[in-house]
């Protein structure tokens, strides 16, 4: 196995990991490293795992000093060997992450519910210094 495939697809073999590269490819997905690849707007996560993969939509990142904590909404599991119908499920969860959206009260954008509090977002906390997070 090489390095690469470890990196992007742990526990699938090589020709394995080839073959789910050209899927996460299909569905605009790139990698990020150690199994997780995202799309371009950062919306929908896939991670690799050597049961299968679960995806999920992006409900908020943490930027920690280390590495960013990311948490996931809806997420899936998709067993080894139905990679396939990945597509499919990626279109389901953009639905639901559509669905999940909450409007700020302040500015009205329509945001994930982890980046609210208050049903106000994160930007307009930290813009009117009331930085406090209420779960």
């Amino acid at each position: 196995m090489s390095v690469i495939d470890s990196f992007e697809a742990p526990g699938f073999r090589e020709w394995e990991a080839v073959d789910l590269r050209l899927i996460m490819h299909q569905c605009g997905l790139l990698p990020e490293g150690d199994g997780l690849w995202i799309d371009e707007p950062d919306e929908i996560n896939v991670i690799v795992t050597p049961v299968g993969l679960f995806a999920g939509w992006n409900n908020s990142i943490s930027r920690l000093p280390e590495r960013p904590l990311r948490r996931l909404g809806d997420v899936t599991h998709l067993p080894r060997g139905s990679e396939k119908g990945l597509p499919s499920l990626i279109g389901e969860l953009r639905q639901r992450r559509l669905a999940a959206l909450i409007q700020c009260r302040f500015c009205g954008e329509m945001t994930p519910p982890g980046h609210m509090s208050d049903r106000s977002c994160v930007a307009c906390l930290s813009n009117q210094g009331d930085i406090r997070i209420i779960p």
